[in-house]
């Protein structure tokens, strides 16, 4: 008999979700919010939506596919490439700003996400052993509980 499964760790992108061919277009409406956030916080302009739509999510985004085709298995530190290519265009933050920025582009990125093949599946799997929760790395150590995921409701025992 084997040992029961006391814990799990997954990565969030490209293995519980995946996201939409073309994700940018999704984020226009967060950008804008962005926008917003920095504009009053720095009491100064920004650049627009679009702008930082090029100059940043998509330099981070094209940051974080090379690591994952060079196979490297330590997290890409996605906060310290926000700050770089915020930096590049004018934009000295405080981490916490850094931070926030990342959240309001996630929400946007949320609109182009889809769910793995094979996610639900493994999940049932998971809970039909006996796991109740998940650790996932991703942006700040995302922590997911199987109920989110509109699995069956567990048998009585």
């Amino acid at each position: 008999m084997s040992a029961p499964i006391e814990a799990v760790l997954l990565d969030y992108g490209h293995t519980l979700i995946y996201f939409d061919e073309r994700p940018h277009s999704a984020l226009l409406g967060a950008y804008e919010n962005v926008n917003r956030l920095l504009a009053d916080t720095l009491e100064r302009e920004v650049p627009v939506a679009q702008v930082m739509i090029e100059k940043v999510s998509q330099r981070v985004d094209a940051e974080i596919q090379r690591d994952y085709a060079a196979g490297r298995e330590e997290e890409v530190e996605i906060a310290a490439i926000y700050g770089a290519a915020l930096r590049d265009i004018g934009l000295e933050l405080e981490p916490a700003l850094i931070e926030r920025v990342m959240e309001l582009e996630q929400e946007g990125w949320l609109k182009s996400v889809h769910v793995g093949p094979d996610v639900v599946s493994t999940l049932e799997e998971l809970r039909r052993r006996g796991l109740r929760e998940l650790r996932c790395r991703g942006l700040r150590e995302l922590r997911c509980r199987l109920p989110r995921w509109r699995l069956a409701p567990r048998p009585a025992s």
